[in-house]
């Protein structure tokens, strides 16, 4: 099994807790801290791709967007159809198709900050 490389783990947390931080309202010189986090971010995505590439021979692009994919799409929509049982059967909310629609697209419209 391949051992998980605790740097780029620390640096996604730090931008998340960045990019969580820069939506709080903070103005001046903290603002400015926090304008490199969606960078932070992209970077440490490009990091573990890199890493994940080297240590994955047989894996090409498609396959990696593949388990990407099943292994953060999927449980997303499978939380998003959760909450909107709960939504629907328990609080009886009206759910029209578009907010379901946009909820399993994560777009503003539909639930709000799943993507966190």
């Amino acid at each position: 099994m391949r051992k998980r490389d605790i740097a780029i783990d620390i640096l996604r947390v730090i931008g998340i807790l960045f990019v969580i931080a820069s939506h709080c309202g903070y103005s001046g010189i903290m603002n400015e801290l926090f304008c490199f986090d969606v960078v932070m971010l992209v970077f440490t995505a490009g990091l573990s791709f890199m890493v994940s590439s080297f240590t994955l021979e047989k894996d090409s692009y498609p396959e990696y967007v593949y388990k990407r994919f099943m292994k953060l799409i999927v449980p997303t929509w499978i939380f998003v159809s959760v909450v909107l049982i709960v939504l629907k059967f328990v609080f009886h909310e009206t759910l029209s198709a578009q907010f379901i629609l946009k909820s399993y697209l994560l777009l503003a419209g539909g639930l709000n900050f799943v993507w966190v």
